[in-house]
């Protein structure tokens, strides 16, 4: 089946170079393709157990705001002070009331 352009409407066929071109475009693909490592099963495994980055992110804070050793380590970043100052005024989801 030969390709064609669809120029206003009109069916143009592809020329000899422009036919050429395209099996060069569609055999570099199907190289390409063919070299795709497939990921590892495990992967999407691990993926899906894993808690929602911004449930990580809150794990982490719980562990620093309940260990003084960790909080003095980043007292220089603002990741723990910033997230402190969050929460304190926001107290909670089921509240809906700001407290600060």
């Amino acid at each position: 089946m030969s390709r064609h352009h669809n120029i206003n409407g009109n069916i143009v066929p592809f020329t000899a170079e422009e036919e050429a071109q395209r099996d060069a475009e569609e055999a570099a693909f199907a190289e390409a393709q063919a070299n795709i490592v497939p990921t590892p099963a495990y992967v999407s495994q691990r993926k899906s157990a894993y808690p929602s980055i911004g449930d990580q992110l809150d794990m982490l804070w719980h562990t620093m705001d309940h260990n003084t050793e960790l909080q003095h380590k980043w007292e220089h970043s603002s990741f723990h002070s910033r997230r402190r100052s969050s929460k304190r005024c926001w107290r909670s989801t089921s509240c809906n009331r700001r407290n600060c």
